[in-house]
């Protein structure tokens, strides 16, 4: 099962470029909302639906939930303007600029030894994408946003 769901987010991904082709970025969305949602209903039906409703600080879970939203956005309207490789590494870099975001916005205490680590992942981030030939563009501003707002919700979930 943890190979099955391993290949899956990857195949989310070729798919959501794939279909960029020929759907818009809001169209994606829904069917792939509607296709979570068919995955859900079992849990939900044997749980009920009313034990969603109940969380502590609706607010802030409204707002993730929002911020997380964006972050499907974000990412499907860069894959529609990028090479797929190119955004994928802004969503992975997520956790690198969230664990560097924590001391200052969750007051965590950071060794030096992550330091070392978010420096070096920083580093091969920017290895990977290259800026050195051409890769930031404005589809980039939009994979970078989109990647802001994932680590928004990471923060706020923690």
């Amino acid at each position: 099962m943890m190979l099955a769901g391993m290949l899956m987010l990857p195949l989310n991904d070729v798919m959501g470029k794939w279909l960029m082709g020929s759907c818009s970025v809001a169209q994606l969305m829904a069917v792939r909302s509607l296709s979570a949602l068919v995955v859900l209903v079992p849990f939900l039906l044997r749980d009920g639906v009313a034990r969603i409703w109940r969380v502590d600080r609706p607010a802030l879970q409204a707002l993730r939930v929002g911020l997380l939203a964006a972050e499907g956005l974000g990412f499907y309207a860069a894959a529609a303007y990028q090479p797929l490789p190119d955004v994928v590494t802004y969503w992975l870099a997520a956790p690198i600029y969230g664990a560097a975001l924590a001391p200052l916005v969750l007051g965590e205490r950071v060794s030096g030894a992550a330091w070392a680590t978010i420096g070096l992942g920083f580093v091969g981030g920017m290895i990977a994408l290259g800026p050195w030939r051409a890769s930031l563009t404005p589809a980039s501003g939009i994979a970078l946003l989109g990647s802001a707002t994932l680590v928004a919700a990471m923060l706020l979930g923690r």
